[in-house]
């Protein structure tokens, strides 16, 4: 660019140079032109001149000769006298030789200045010749000069180009570095973590041990007692809740579950009669409440301590997680369709169908922030890891991101022109799975910004759910198709694991909210069918989908909404369509 630059100024330089110089030559030459006239117009003036006094000579001489010869021949008449003509002839004839000689100048005169005007006239045709070549280099330099300035113009607007695709590419390099730099960090965080856990699951392995050990003594104890008991060997109450034994077995036997939860050790020959069911999913309704109002949506909080749910009466109301009474409600200016809590249980969210999200602090009861960036219905909304940022899917085909603290909206995604049904962020990093009309799945980088990958036609019709297992390492997909999808993080070209049973399973077509979630463990979900039934299945790589519940308690209307406790041994349910919501343990 520079070189380019450069030669093109020096050329520019020339030029000025070669435009100064002719402009001189061309003064110079009208200069000489002036002149010549001037010496042409003297020269005539001269010509006329000396015709003149040529005419005045021969006239003058002719009256000369007249006059002597009339003289003379008076004279020779009156006197006789010969040597008198003679002296008069003599004088006649000095005289016409003085006008010859005079004739003779005037005519040398005439040649050489006849001469001197060719000279001039010749250099003034010479310096004619000059200037008109002068003049076609003058065109040749102005076209050369045009050609040149055009050149420059097309030089820079190519140069602004380059210029701005240098500025994205290297914005482009420096988001490739940053996320490269943010993988791996995560990957190292991740390596750390890991090592973490496999400490802890070899230190609960242990403990596991230790406690199958006791267990296994507190059995035979237990065996023994209940033998004595039948023998009458024992005296005094013998309920669980005094005998002490009892009460170290059932101790026991939640420790040992929670750990071998924890660890997901397989061990099935030392497990194989120890078959506890304390924390496993629940296979009944304990309470169902019908309501004045259709739930549109139902949320456990982490903390166990309420159960948000989402109403048509543009209320979310805050329920006991045991008896389904109201404890709070929070007001809003259209139906709520999705609610969620953060990660400690102190804030809840609602979505609306005028595109607000409302964010409320349940300890005050009052309402945080109201976000109102959408232009369309928002169905969907969640919370980052630590609760700091809001991301919100809407009919307007965008994702927003908020930030939790200021109140203030951070980034906006587009989503390829498509409507997003639901979305769900990923607790172990920043990663938004969201769900699409178009019948794709996408993923955004929260911190970059940026669309990371798609799974294009993930079902054969809308995607209405998507959700995160609590590790981050899996993604379970429902779509109108009634297909459920769990899918590796690690590979997204296709699910590891589908499920397909229309005779089963089959998703609501009127509807386009629903949800599918995975248990804390990973190893379940929950989900709700057209038929009100509420199916849940126990997933692994090996088995795939095997069923561990499907019921139907006294539902008229398709199950949409299924959330776990936090402990997983609880499931609430609602029906939209038959105003209702059900708690099963």
């Amino acid at each position: 660019k520079r070189m380019w630059q450069s030669t093109t100024i020096d050329r520019l330089k020339e030029r000025d140079k070669v435009l100064k110089g002719v402009t001189s030559l061309i003064q110079s030459y009208t200069l000489l032109f002036e002149k010549e006239i001037k010496r042409r117009e003297n020269l005539k003036s001269l010509k006329e001149e000396n015709l003149g006094l040529r005419q005045n000579v021969l006239a003058n001489s002719t009256k000369v000769l007249t006059s002597n010869l009339n003289l003379s021949i008076d004279n020779a008449d009156s006197q006789g006298d010969s040597e008198s003509l003679k002296q008069s002839l003599n004088i006649i004839s000095e005289k016409n030789t003085e006008l010859k000689d005079q004739y003779r100048e005037i005519k040398e005169e005439n040649l050489s200045m006849t001469k001197k005007y060719n000279d001039i006239l010749e250099k003034y045709l010479n310096l004619q010749t000059k200037k008109e070549e002068l003049q076609d280099n003058n065109d040749k330099v102005n076209e050369e000069y045009t050609s040149i300035k055009e050149e420059l113009e097309q030089n820079r607007d190519k140069l602004v180009n380059l210029e701005d695709k240098l500025k994205v590419f290297r914005e482009e390099i420096k988001g490739k570095e940053e996320a490269k730099n943010d993988a791996l960090a995560r990957e190292k965080a991740m390596r750390k973590e890991r090592e973490v856990l496999f400490k802890q699951i070899r230190q609960l392995e242990m403990t596991r041990d230790e406690l199958l050990k006791q267990l296994k003594e507190s059995q035979l104890e237990l065996n023994d007692l209940k033998q004595k008991i039948k023998n009458g060997e024992t005296t005094g109450s013998t309920s669980t809740t005094e005998n002490p034994v009892q009460n170290l077995f059932w101790n026991l036997k939640t420790r040992f579950q929670r750990s071998n939860s924890l660890s997901n050790s397989t061990k099935p020959d030392e497990n194989e009669n120890l078959k506890f069911d304390m924390l496993l999913p629940p296979k009944k309704v304990a309470l169902k409440k019908e309501l004045p109002y259709a739930p549109h949506t139902v949320n456990f909080s982490p903390s166990n301590n309420f159960i948000a749910v989402g109403c048509s009466d543009k209320k979310v109301r805050l329920l006991n997680p045991h008896s389904l009474t109201p404890m709070k409600e929070f007001s809003m200016t259209k139906p709520a369709h999705r609610v969620r809590f953060d990660t400690e249980g102190n804030l809840v969210l609602g979505t609306s169908t005028d595109g607000s999200i409302y964010l409320w602090k349940i300890r005050e009861s009052k309402l945080a922030h109201k976000f109102t960036s959408h232009n369309n219905k928002v169905y969907t909304a969640d919370f980052n890891a630590d609760s700091s940022r809001i991301a919100s899917g809407s009919f307007d085909r965008t994702i927003k991101i908020y930030n939790c603290h200021k109140g203030s909206l951070e980034k906006t995604f587009l989503s390829a022109k498509s409507i997003v049904s639901d979305l769900s962020i990923s607790r172990t990093d920043s990663l938004l799975a969201s769900g699409h009309h178009d019948n794709a799945v996408r993923f955004f980088d929260m911190k970059g910004g940026k669309l990371i990958d798609t799974i294009d036609n993930a079902h054969s019709d809308h995607v209405v759910a998507v959700n995160w297992s609590f590790d981050g390492a899996f993604l379970a997909t429902l779509g109108k198709d009634s297909v459920i999808n769990v899918y590796d993080k690690r590979n997204f070209l296709a699910p590891v694991i589908q499920y397909h049973d229309s005779s089963k399973f089959k998703v609501s077509q009127s509807h386009t909210w629903h949800s599918i979630e995975f248990s804390m463990s990973g190893d379940y979900i929950a989900v709700g069918d057209l038929k009100g039934q509420l199916h849940i299945y126990e997933v692994s790589r090996k088995l795939g989908f095997k069923e561990y519940l499907i019921k139907k308690e006294h539902y008229q209307g398709s199950v949409n909404f299924a959330s776990w406790s936090p402990d997983g041994s609880s499931i609430v349910t609602s029906s939209y369509n038959d105003k209702s919501i059900a708690l099963w343990q």
